[in-house]
């Protein structure tokens, strides 16, 4: 088995994730920042921005949030931890209330060598 064959192994294969859904107040995501991406307004709706995320499961999550959400996140760096929690509503000029999203970044971040994070490094 060649190092291309070990790579494009089934199970290594990831997908392009799917949104995280704020339901019910206390919903909350956490995993290893990715990337960003600005979404633009459509229908309506203000610009958003899209964050990617691995969890420690190893699936990814997709989580929008408004842009006074994401200026919380401030800079975070690929493989730093992050979560989102839905931490309350609130009241605006239209039907739906809004989202209190709660922003925590961590200092940690992944590693991709199994025996470093054994060590908790």
């Amino acid at each position: 088995m060649t190092i291309q064959d070990d790579v494009f192994a089934e199970e290594n294969k990831k997908g392009s994730g799917s949104f995280f859904k704020f339901e019910k107040i206390g919903d909350k995501v956490l995993g290893y920042y990715i990337s960003e991406k600005m979404q633009e307004g459509q229908n309506g709706f203000k610009p958003q921005m899209v964050y990617r995320l691995e969890k420690e499961d190893g699936e990814i999550v997709n989580v929008s949030v408004k842009l006074y959400t994401a200026d919380k996140v401030g800079a975070v760096k690929p493989g730093q931890m992050i979560g989102f929690k839905f931490e309350g509503e609130f009241e605006t000029k239209f039907a739906n209330k809004g989202k209190d999203i709660g922003v925590y970044v961590t200092q940690k971040f992944k590693t991709s060598n199994p025996e470093l994070d054994a060590l908790g490094f």
